[in-house]
């Protein structure tokens, strides 16, 4: 019995861990949890024998364990928008695993190879700058179709995710590994009856959590001191849950048609009760796909309908659709445009970071047969422009569904338009994930930009969650799955200057590693000294 304990024992521990990151994540965010996540791991890294074999395993174990507590509505999508088999499904799902699993491979490695190489002292306490360096080095450099990191999992701590407005959710990733860890430290230090270790390896964990903290509760006191004195701007988001098949395909332009006149019908409605309340819309946004396959400049009966929209209603609108190059026969773009209340295209954006194996398929261009082997991957082009919508006097950062979680990207456009965006506007379609956390954890990843950037975001989905989110992180009026909602929200406007982490990006982040990388080896180099020196080993 023993011995079989001692087998299994690994693949139990990286389970638990497991289980506390799934439920430090969205939709639960019990980010107390997400400061001990890693210490069954920690553990096992202490006192389990590590080889390449072992590396392999737990790694891939620890993958799979992780994608699919927190990532199993991927095989729903893959099933049903696929249309192939569920075992089929599941199959390409464990492969998927596997390889946005990398980043576990290599910290997993890296501990291997220090251990192996480097690591002259006593093997009973890790050292806490060597691995919160191989965890940086695995997020940094691990595959993920859908990012997200350690950081994310302490979004239930508002105060604390304040920072990331200074190093971003990646940066923050290093300071939770880093505070988790000096905890485990004084907690096993302790255990051991090392007292001096512990109150030591204590202290720092409480003064760096502090630290965070302290910085946290003072800008988030001072984002809502300026949330209080904003001008607000009203905007009605109009969730249609249209579908994205239909099964009468006889009469598809005639389904295709009762949808769009299904979302005008309820825009209406919605600007109706608006009128009744003495109150009136800045803009009103449609999410993305609330009227699929069709394309504003190529169906008269789609400029029709929004033409009467406008003169009705008078408020500008924002609305998704697919634009055709005519000039390059055979590119088409996810498009995002406003229309003014004149019935003018203000601006249009094309959707620049498409989904891999959703709007387009990689390697398709080199290999036809790719794009032949699985229609129902769109075969979308990759928009070049970087352009803020127009709005009275203020300027709208347009981001189109998987954008908005890609914190480099959104930097990037934020800073490339002179840091001019007063609101952030994000229009998605979690259709293809079902009725699942995806749409929870879509919100939670995109929620970060808010803080990061300080400027709000207003989510527009077709089948939820719909919701706003201020520049200090807070979600409003969230929708629910799979249902039509018309929502309202009120959209505080902080225009403030632009924040650390928006005019320096990733180079803090990569600095944070290179400091981590020379501190390392300094202590490195100081502890091999002291165990050659018998002087100093007395």
């Amino acid at each position: 019995m023993k011995k079989a304990y001692s087998t299994f024992r690994p693949y139990l521990y990286i389970l638990i861990s497991a289980v506390l990151c799934a439920l430090s994540f969205a939709p639960f965010l019990v980010w107390p949890l997400a400061l001990v996540a890693l210490w069954p791991v920690f553990y096992l890294l202490e006192t389990e024998n590590f080889n390449l074999k072992r590396v392999l395993i737990f790694s891939a174990y620890w993958a799979l364990c992780v994608n699919f507590l927190g990532y199993h509505w991927l095989i729903y999508t893959i099933e049903v928008f696929g249309h192939i088999p569920f075992y089929a499904a599941v199959l390409i799902f464990i492969l998927y695993s596997l390889a946005s699993g990398s980043r576990f491979f290599l910290f997993l490695f890296l501990h291997y190879f220090y251990r192996k190489y480097f690591h002259y002292t006593s093997a009973k306490s890790p050292p806490w700058l060597w691995y919160t360096f191989f965890w940086g080095i695995s997020e940094l450099i691990g595959w993920q179709l859908f990012p997200w990191y350690g950081g994310n999992l302490m979004g239930g701590n508002i105060v604390f995710m304040q920072a990331a407005d200074l190093v971003g959710v990646k940066g923050l990733s290093l300071v939770w590994f880093s505070i988790s860890l000096l905890l485990y430290e004084a907690l096993m230090s302790a255990l051991r009856q090392k007292k001096r270790e512990a109150i030591r390896w204590g202290v720092f964990g409480v003064l760096f959590f502090g630290l965070v903290h302290l910085y946290g509760f003072f800008r988030y006191r001072w984002e809502l001191a300026q949330l209080a004195q904003a001008r607000y701007l009203r905007v009605g988001v109009v969730q249609g849950n249209s579908p994205l098949s239909f099964a009468n395909m006889t009469s598809l332009k005639q389904a295709i048609y009762d949808t769009l006149m299904t979302m005008v019908h309820e825009t209406l409605l919605l600007v109706e009760s608006e009128k009744m309340a003495g109150k009136k819309l800045d803009l009103i946004v449609w999410p993305e796909s609330a009227t699929p396959f069709l394309s504003y400049q190529e169906n008269p009966f789609f400029q029709a309908e929004l033409r009467r929209l406008l003169e009705k209603t008078g408020i500008p609108i924002i609305v998704n659709d697919i634009l055709y190059e005519k000039n390059y026969p055979g590119r088409t773009y996810s498009n995002m445009f406003l229309l003014q209340a004149d019935g003018r295209v203000a601006e249009s954006y094309q959707k620049i970071y498409l989904l891999p194996f959703g709007e387009y398929m990689p390697f398709s261009q080199v290999f036809p047969f790719l794009a032949e082997a699985f229609p129902e991957v769109s075969h979308f082009s990759f928009g070049e422009r970087l352009v803020l919508f127009p709005l009275q006097d203020i300027h709208i950062l347009p981001a189109i569904c998987y954008e908005v979680i890609i914190s480099p990207f959104m930097r990037q456009f934020f800073a490339k338009t002179n840091y001019g965006a007063d609101l952030l506007i994000n229009i998605t379609n979690d259709t293809w994930f079902g009725k699942s956390i995806e749409s929870s954890q879509h919100l939670e990843l995109g929620r970060w930009r808010s803080v990061e950037l300080r400027r709000p975001m207003v989510r527009a989905t077709n089948s939820g969650i719909s919701a706003m989110v201020d520049s200090a992180g807070r979600v409003f009026g969230k929708t629910p799955l799979f249902v039509r909602s018309r929502v309202v929200y009120e959209v505080p406007l902080v225009k403030g200057e632009p924040t650390l982490y928006a005019r320096l990006g990733e180079s803090l982040y990569h600095l944070m590693l290179f400091v981590l990388s020379c501190l390392t080896w300094v202590f490195q180099l100081y502890r091999y000294l002291r165990g050659s020196n018998p002087n100093a080993r007395r």
